[in-house]
């Protein structure tokens, strides 16, 4: 079964066909995202340059309701509250499989990239914010409103302990008070909510610690690659940025039973964060495991494509 497959973002679309196990790239253009029409007439144009596909898969980053195919993009305002695999499946005459991004990502990690061999894989992204996607013996878990996965979202508070940083902290510009905790403010999450994790976690997290700490802006790879050369109000905000990433994490694992976390995004690119995050969760997890569970992803770009076509495979789709 030959398969389109499509990962579409707010900037770009890249193409592929997937058949045998194979994934051959076909182009990357512009996402068209003002207009449905022009949106519609790209991926028409794209199926033609497949030959042979029998359907269509795609990765996008947006939410599709299970139950009315609805779409919630943000970034694609043009498919906006569209019902945009009945859309398509309509032009194209032949099945339309759309998924969440993250949780095609999940999929492709848990079957063929860094979860092989894992019956409960669950897929990070640390890129811009947090996102995810929880697979349980090869199967995508789709929940109501197609939120499944989303441990960026829901208050909570990050407080952090930091006594080893006492002579450090004392003198830090943004605390409240000098104590060797840090309650950090519940700043408003884009879901509309205020304190979710996503305000915390990812590369715009990491630089609003910082900021609050130490009253400057840096970007995320300054903060990191200053951590690596060994400077303090670096450390200290790094070791705040994990430690508010551990807690739900080891939560979820001890949830879920994930035995392994692929993790991909910008901010994954920095080794030896992730690795120092991997300590963090496994120190406090239930389960003591004694090789690192978060892990980097194995399959790069193309992991959004490869879900989205082992979804349309199988048949599993959100487009009705």
């Amino acid at each position: 079964m030959a398969v389109l497959a499509l990962d579409i973002g707010g900037t770009k679309i890249a193409a592929a066909t997937y058949a045998n196990s194979n994934l051959t790239q076909l182009a990357r253009v512009p996402t068209p995202t003002g207009d449905l029409q022009r949106f519609v007439d790209c991926i028409a144009q794209l199926h033609e340059r497949a030959t042979e596909v029998s359907a269509i898969a795609i990765s996008l980053a947006g939410v599709i309701d299970p139950e009315t195919g609805m779409v919630t993009s943000a970034n694609i305002p043009a498919i906006h509250q569209s019902r945009l695999g009945k859309i398509l499946q309509s032009v194209l005459s032949k099945p339309v499989i759309i998924a969440n991004d993250a949780d095609c990502f999940a999929l492709a990690e848990a079957v063929l990239g860094a979860g092989r061999g894992h019956n409960s894989v669950f897929g990070l992204i640390l890129g811009t914010g947090v996102g995810g996607g929880l697979v349980l013996n090869k199967q995508l878990v789709q929940g109501a409103g197609g939120f499944a996965g989303e441990w960026g979202h829901g208050p909570f508070p990050a407080l952090v302990e930091l006594s080893k940083f006492n002579d450090h902290i004392a003198q830090l510009p943004g605390r409240i008070e000098a104590s060797s905790k840090v309650l950090f403010p519940a700043w408003p999450c884009g879901c509309g909510l205020a304190g979710c994790l996503d305000v915390y976690g990812g590369a715009r997290g990491l630089e609003r610690i910082h900021s609050f700490l130490h009253r400057a802006q840096q970007s995320s790879e300054a903060i990191v690659e200053s951590w690596q050369q060994g400077e303090q109000e670096a450390a200290l905000t790094i070791e705040c940025f994990l430690q508010v990433l551990a807690g739900p994490l080891t939560l979820l694992i001890n949830t879920f039973g994930a035995s392994c976390l692929p993790v991909g995004g910008g901010v994954s690119n920095a080794k030896k964060l992730i690795e120092q995050l991997d300590k963090k969760v496994r120190a406090k997890s239930l389960c003591k495991h004694k090789r690192p569970i978060i892990v980097p992803a194995q399959l790069g770009s193309d992991a959004g494509q490869l879900g989205a076509a082992l979804l349309a495979q199988r048949g599993q789709n959100n487009d009705s």
